[in-house]
């Protein structure tokens, strides 16, 4: 079976890649498949996005606006995160300090940068730390 190179006979300055699509679709056997069905259908809408450049930007719009909303929900979980370990911490320190007294700075800041894994297993274990010396069993994991 001979090779039909698929560009043949478009007429200088019409849109290649959509005459190409066009021309797939035209030629594609149907078939009862559902695949089939969404080939053809994805095909259409890549055809008149390339045809309709209203289309193509309304498209794309809706693209980045998704993109968008997808960031600001995940900007959003992160500063939620964050801020449940910074409270968190904070609870900790004010904790620790009625429990152990005076609290120097270096302990505060390391359990400041402590993840929420860290601060928990001090939080199960605040009835057992002591002293300083207990606290950083789990400052210098």
């Amino acid at each position: 079976r001979p090779y039909k190179n698929p560009f043949l006979g478009i007429p200088k300055g019409e849109n290649i890649t959509a005459n190409f699509l066009l021309r797939v679709k035209k030629g594609h056997k149907a078939k009862s498949s559902e695949e089939v069905k969404d080939i053809e259908q994805e095909v259409d809408e890549m055809a008149k996005m390339i045809i309709d450049p209203e289309m193509y930007k309304r498209g794309l719009e809706e693209g980045i606006e998704k993109g968008i909303e997808k960031g600001i929900e995940k900007g959003i979980e992160k500063g939620i995160e964050k801020g449940v370990t910074a409270g968190m911490a904070e609870t900790l320190i004010r904790l620790l300090t009625k429990k152990l007294g005076n609290i120097p700075g270096e302990y505060k800041e390391k359990i400041k940068a402590q993840d929420k894994t860290v601060l928990e297993a001090i939080a199960d274990n605040i009835f057992d730390i002591a002293d300083l010396k207990d606290l950083d069993k789990y400052l210098n994991q």
